[in-house]
């Protein structure tokens, strides 16, 4: 048994009602690390998760979990959804305390009530909610909640948590409380983690492997810049107008309403316009520097929020800091419309 790879997917495509929502050719995730999906709303991400904790079948393609092939039959996915927990962003707590809420899937396993309580205690712990046992869980914030659901996936002593949004519409110090059960869950358990978040700055915080969804499919690009709206075209040349005057050149073929992505790293930033071929120049003054190891993200508002990296030498070289106005310069082939 190949168990590298936790999962291995294979031609996997979704549909409802006749429309398709996911189409994924090949994708794999590593065993023992963090997976972050990220993409804009209604990219396909819960259909892949609902996937991935076998709540769904694809409606075609194959799926391997732990190299062997599921066949979503009901006596194998028993088996299969011992192993995978999944916490939806609108997870649901019963009427009752703390502690039953989190005891309840060890009550339907039968456990014994000494164990139970070990379990549960530990759990409760391991989100730093000890004190909350008896608590009605309908006097619970938001941050609490969500805390409380975590420790009742964590507590069925999952191989891998499939976490949807796990820090959506919660303060900062919930979102820190979370984001280190997770990590802490991933390097003392070896749990294989896949969640999605709409913050990249989390996900590059957490994720061992981050990997984009748009329109259901597979994106290698960064999702630091996506953007929407109808391809249109001018004397030959085929553009987004993001709003009246902006617009992003592209190389596509399709009419209609796009996506498109634009990788950081291929946008070139300078003091001035300089000559270049590239069809898309824009300028705006720097919102944001933010440091990720070896490379600065950097925010410019060109009228939208446009991302770019470059290094801590480029940076120190062009001297460029808050509020300055800075060009961003890039080809019309960086421009990824899946």
């Amino acid at each position: 048994m190949n168990s590298e790879f936790i999962y291995q997917l294979t031609d996997v495509k979704k549909s409802y009602r006749e429309k398709n929502i996911l189409d994924i050719p090949d994708l794999k995730l590593r065993s023992g690390q963090i997976q972050i999906m990220v993409g804009p709303n209604g990219a396909g991400k819960t259909a892949l998760l609902n996937i991935l904790s076998f709540l769904e079948p694809p409606s075609t393609g194959q799926v391997q979990f732990l190299g062997q092939p599921v066949t979503y039959q009901n006596n194998d996915l028993a088996d299969r959804r011992q192993q995978v927990t999944l916490v939806m962003q609108n997870h649901f707590l019963f009427s009752t305390t703390v502690f039953n809420n989190v005891a309840y899937g060890l009550r339907k396993k039968g456990l014994d009530p000494t164990i139970i309580k070990e379990k549960v205690m530990t759990g409760l712990a391991l989100v730093n909610l000890s004190d909350f046992a008896d608590r009605p869980a309908a006097q619970l914030s938001g941050g609490e909640s969500k805390r409380v659901a975590l420790a009742r996936a964590l507590v069925m002593e999952p191989s891998v948590l499939c976490l949807d949004e796990p820090t959506a519409n919660i303060d900062r110090r919930h979102e820190e409380s979370i984001e280190n059960v997770i990590r802490q869950i991933n390097q003392s358990k070896g749990v294989s983690v896949i969640m999605t978040t709409h913050d990249l700055n989390q996900a590059y915080r957490l994720g061992h492997q981050i990997f984009s969804l748009v329109n259901g499919r597979i994106v290698t690009t960064s999702m630091e810049n996506v953007f929407s709206g109808e391809l249109q075209e001018t004397n030959g040349l085929k553009y987004l107008e993001l709003k009246p005057g902006l617009k992003i050149y592209v190389d596509a073929s399709h009419p209609g309403p796009i996506h498109i992505c634009i990788n950081p790293r291929y946008i070139i930033l300078s003091r001035e316009k300089f000559k270049s071929s590239a069809r898309n120049v824009l300028t705006g003054p720097i919102t944001n520097l933010a440091f990720q190891g070896n490379l600065v993200r950097i925010t410019i508002n060109v009228g939208v929020e446009l991302t770019a990296f470059i290094t801590k030498a480029s940076l120190d070289e062009l001297g460029l800091k808050l509020g300055e106005k800075i060009t961003a310069t890039f080809k019309t082939v960086s421009v990824l419309v899946p």
